[in-house]
């Protein structure tokens, strides 16, 4: 199924910037960064096939929730997609979400993502929910996370603002 692309699979993330629409498709290939053999990149040459789809959910000063549905599933996909297209998962090590941009916030934002960064030490996505064909019964089967704890005090803090 997951080779057929049949798998469903959502997540949740916290995004640096309001992206470009209110729901996009981003098809870019992904492969290993030329220039970091550790990282993954949005590749001219030498890449997967990538396919995320994004729903901004709501817009909070320098940040954005939104959800993701993968068409397919690559190394790092969604991180990588969104970093490319200047919108790094808040929190982001490799990806660049821990960087504050000083230069692109004003300084109540500055102080709100110094805040948001302290309450969380990974990258601000959650794997929501999977849902596939169950091999025997041919039903719909949903699995179903709640948010972790860390991403929702990201969210209480924001909504707070």
């Amino acid at each position: 199924q997951l080779m057929e692309r049949r798998v469903s699979r959502i997540y949740y993330a916290f995004t640096w910037g309001e992206l470009e629409s209110e729901t996009k498709e981003i098809k870019l290939p992904v492969g290993r960064s030329p220039s970091d053999r550790k990282k993954m990149a949005v590749v001219s040459e030498g890449g997967k096939e990538a396919v995320t789809t994004y729903y901004v959910l709501d817009t909070f000063g320098p940040f954005q929730y939104i959800k993701l549905r993968l068409g397919t599933g690559r190394t790092h996909q969604i991180r990588v997609h969104l970093s490319h297209s200047g919108h790094p998962v808040l929190g982001d090590p490799v990806y660049g979400g821990r960087k504050i941009r000083k230069g692109a916030l004003i300084k109540s934002e500055i102080d709100l993502a110094g805040k948001a960064l302290s309450l969380i030490d990974r990258q601000a996505l959650h794997a929501g929910e999977l849902a596939f064909s169950h091999p025997l019964s041919g039903e719909v089967v949903r699995f179903e996370a709640a948010i972790h704890a860390d991403m929702s005090s990201v969210l209480d803090l924001l909504e707070r603002i």
